[in-house]
């Protein structure tokens, strides 16, 4: 014991130390800060039952629908809380349009604010609202509020601002008024123009009355002739607000974080002992010749650099850990969810014990295999034998993994299914690695002495060839599957916002349906405005079968569509107007085909055939209305666009029979004050803003600082690793390099040799990183196409880039350093 604890201190002094950490530091800090920053983003139960609950014992929301603008409604409320008076009573609307804060609908909520139900939301600036038309508004808007500015409300109700906040748990934008602001408004008469409901939600202190107090709320109810809805009315208890909370990523997909740290950490273990592979291997020999255990002639070099390992990766734990939960309060409310979990990221932490085990006991054992000298009988034909072995097993575990990632890829039905085969592929790349160098040994040219000696490098170090392409081809993989992924997940969430109006239109339609017409009352508030009443709008005729003349359509009529039943079939009166609709001029044969008797689309999936279209009803199959030309245009997106079969001249639609029923008003050449103005008005007259489709612009879903951190971290760790890994591979021919300087050959030659091997195998192993990690999510969006696909190709190709170029530059400055340095023994302890 106390010879190797002798030999260990030796060792220990001796060990390069930042060399031996910084492998094991970069890995636990990405893997860390990942997991704790993931980690973070849901919800702790404590914190989602004091958000949902307010300290109360259950949230009760019963089956009835309170009509908007009621004067009844304060009193309905009276009587509930008369039911119980140890109950806090609000009332929510889901979808309320403020013109003057938000292109969208956002949540009302009516309560008392001084209470336990503003314990949810963070007052920023102002007072809560205490009276009828006062309101509070929470989180960010399309237009800033401003203290005491009035919003329009539906009909000539008006509020004031009185303050601003925002929500402590999920960040949503929402409007708190004070008691008696619902009465206020006036919508119009017709309630399917107005489009808003309300819901009462009850705060009970306990459940031991529960069954008297939902009678109370009936009696209530019908006192009140308010409509019990078919809705179940829903109670939410401690534990349901538990159950509902999302699980963290990592629980909800355990291979996206555990593939890419079981390959990364140990890769880094592994790393820091080739790193040390020229001065421990004859070392160890030395020991082991002269008569010391094998045991005590391995543990006693190999722990100081396991200890090494451990502390860089504790030490970088530490610090990863830090930066994830520190950039999680840091982003808060912007890039990160409004209200952190800091927990210890018990995920992270074991991936990380885990990786670092495997990575110290593989990188051991292969100092081990090339330090202890072979018994007689360990032959040179048996060594070639064993070793033939190994790399048959490796080659079917690597037939067996191709196998798997190819099931796995045309299996796929999600955007993270497709990113567990980009992990799966680097798996792939870890067991084909030791291939590369025979590979491009083979393949390279041999007419230069320069070359010759690269290839023959390469082929002499293939073990260290081998690891140095994994790590730069995992690198860039995985830097190229997560960037892609997230960008693609990005365009997904994307692609489910609504689509607007094109800047200068606007659209009438009957509530959000184009294909149906549009109410007269919604016709004449919009064209109170001048730049709407003095043009003539385009108008849509809709392929609905509607029995009755002006029947208000039910949703379920059939219509004309495609044969392979992609959307509704729209007519229009002219050229001119589908080139209005268009914003541009038709091509010559957009214009022959649609004045011919033919068919535009904008929908490719409309078509079965590149230029016919076969038009039948919905509903009856049988009934078709024949086969006509059909042509292709390329338009800027417009919600008349979505899911439509194309669109036919009037004179077309009559000559093939087919139904027309007025839908959609379309207003071109609008300024925006103008669109604005026509939401004014038909708020102003109690309609649903939202019966008005204009341009705005959506914020984005990530913002561009949280996309540029995410890839910035993977280039970072990726360079990191890279410059190591180069550094390494360098390092292991020092003796060859003082060999060729001290037979006189130039620095110069011997550093564009070894660049050139380090370009060739970082070069190769860039192309083949970023095959495997953008390959799977190309034909993912073949196999998925509902899925959409975002390929980055800009910032992988930087990335390749940088890290050749990085692997050069690094190769190139460690030759000269060592090439400036006197030789030094080899054999010394």
């Amino acid at each position: 014991m106390n010879l190797y604890l002798r030999f260990a201190r030796r060792f220990a002094r001796t060990t390069p130390r930042l060399r031996s950490a910084l492998p094991s530091f970069a890995a636990a800090f990405f893997v860390l800060a990942v997991s704790s920053f993931f980690g973070s983003q849901v919800l702790a139960p404590k914190h989602a039952v004091e958000y949902r609950l307010h300290g109360f014992d259950a949230s009760y929301r019963p089956p009835v629908t309170v009509p908007l603008g009621d004067p009844g409604t304060n009193t309905f409320i009276d009587d509930i809380r008369k039911a119980d008076t140890t109950a806090t009573v609000g009332l929510m609307a889901p979808d309320m349009p403020v013109i003057g804060l938000v292109d969208d609908g956002l949540t009302y909520y009516e309560a008392e604010w001084g209470g336990p139900m503003g314990e949810s939301y963070v007052l920023d600036n102002g007072r809560w609202p205490t009276r009828p038309g006062e309101v509070l508004v929470i989180g960010n808007t399309a237009r800033t509020p401003e203290i005491g500015r009035s919003l329009q409300l539906l009909g000539k109700a008006e509020a004031t601002i009185v303050g601003t906040g925002r929500d402590k748990a999920y960040g949503g934008t929402f409007l708190l008024a004070a008691p008696g602001t619902w009465a206020t408004m006036h919508p119009t008469n017709d309630a399917s123009l107005t489009g808003v409901y309300g819901k009462v939600e009850v705060l009970l202190p306990t459940l031991d009355n529960l069954d008297d107090f939902k009678k109370s709320v009936t009696e209530a109810a019908t006192a009140a002739n308010y409509e019990m809805t078919s809705d179940a009315e829903f109670l939410m208890t401690e534990n349901v607000v538990i159950n509902l909370l999302p699980r963290p990523w990592i629980d909800r997909s355990p291979i996206l974080f555990w593939v890419p740290s079981l390959v990364i950490i140990p890769f880094a273990a592994v790393l820091t002992f080739l790193s040390q592979h020229r001065r421990i291997v004859p070392a160890i020999s030395n020991l082991v010749r002269n008569g010391a255990a094998s045991r005590l002639s391995l543990s006693a070099p190999l722990t100081p650099i396991a200890l090494w390992c451990f502390l860089g990766s504790g030490s970088g734990a530490m610090a990863g850990t830090a930066a994830g939960l520190g950039i999680a309060v840091a982003g808060a409310g912007t890039f990160a969810a409004p209200m952190p979990t800091i927990a210890i990221p018990t995920s992270g932490f074991t991936a990380l014990a885990v990786g670092m085990v495997l990575g110290i006991v593989a990188g051991a054992w292969s100092i081990a295999l090339r330090a202890l000298p072979r018994t007689k009988k360990s032959s040179r034909q048996a060594n070639i034998s064993r070793s033939n072995k190994w790399a048959t097993y490796r080659r079917i575990a690597l037939i067996a993994l191709l196998g798997m990632t190819i099931y796995w890829m045309l299996s796929s039905r999600t955007s993270w299914n497709i990113l567990q085969t980009v992990c799966l592929a680097m798996g792939i790349l870890l067991l084909a690695a030791p291939e590369v160098p025979r590979l491009l040994g083979d393949a390279l040219p041999q007419h230069q002495l320069s070359t010759i000696l690269t290839r023959n490098l390469i082929k002499k170090h293939s073990g260290q060839a081998s690891v140095f392409f994994a790590v730069i081809a995992i690198g860039i993989g995985l830097t190229a599957g997560v960037v892609t992924s997230v960008n693609s997940a990005v365009a997904a969430e994307e692609a489910k916002l609504s689509i607007t109006a094109p800047v200068g239109q606007l659209t009438l339609d009957n509530d959000g349906a184009p294909s149906y017409q549009v109410s007269p009352e919604v016709i004449e508030a919009a064209e109170k405005v001048p730049a709407l009443a003095q043009q003539q709008p385009v108008q849509l005729w809709s392929t609905l079968l509607v029995t009755a003349k002006n029947q208000k359509p039910k949703g379920d009529e059939s219509y004309v569509t495609s044969a392979n039943d992609y959307g509704v079939t729209f007519a229009v009166e002219d050229v001119e107007d589908l080139e209005r609709l268009f914003q541009r001029p038709l091509t010559d044969i957009e214009k022959a085909t649609f004045t011919s008797g033919g068919l535009i689309t904008v929908n490719p999936e409309a078509l079965t055939d590149p230029d016919s279209i076969s038009l039948k009803d919905s509903v009856n199959s049988n009934k078709t209305y024949g086969t006509i030309p059909a042509v292709i245009a390329e338009v800027e997106p417009a919600p008349w666009f979505v899911f439509t079969a194309g669109f036919v001249s009037r004179a077309t639609a009559e000559q093939l029979s087919l139904p027309q029923l007025k839908a959609s008003l379309v207003y071109t050449d609008l300024a925006e004050k103008d669109s604005q103005e026509v939401l004014r008005e038909l708020t102003h007259a109690g309609i649903n803003p939202e019966q008005a489709g204009v341009h705005y612009e959506h914020p984005p879903v990530i913002p561009d600082a949280a996309l540029l951190g995410i890839s910035s971290m993977l280039i970072i760790i990726s360079v990191s690793i890279a410059s190591l890994a180069t550094r390494g591979q360098i390092a292991g021919m020092r003796k060859w390099i003082h060999t060729l300087s001290q037979h006189g050959v130039p620095s110069q030659w011997i550093s564009r040799v070894l660049v050139r091997q380090i370009l060739v195998l970082s070069v190769t192993a860039a192309l083949v990183g970023t095959a495997a990690g953008v390959i799977p999510m190309v034909i993912g969006s073949y196999v998925v196409p509902q899925v959409p696909f975002e390929l980055p190709w800009l910032l992988i190709i930087l990335t390749a880039l940088v890290l050749c170029g990085l692997c050069a530059i690094v190769s190139w400055l460690t030759v000269r350093a060592i090439t400036q340095s006197s030789p030094v023994s080899h054999n010394r302890v």
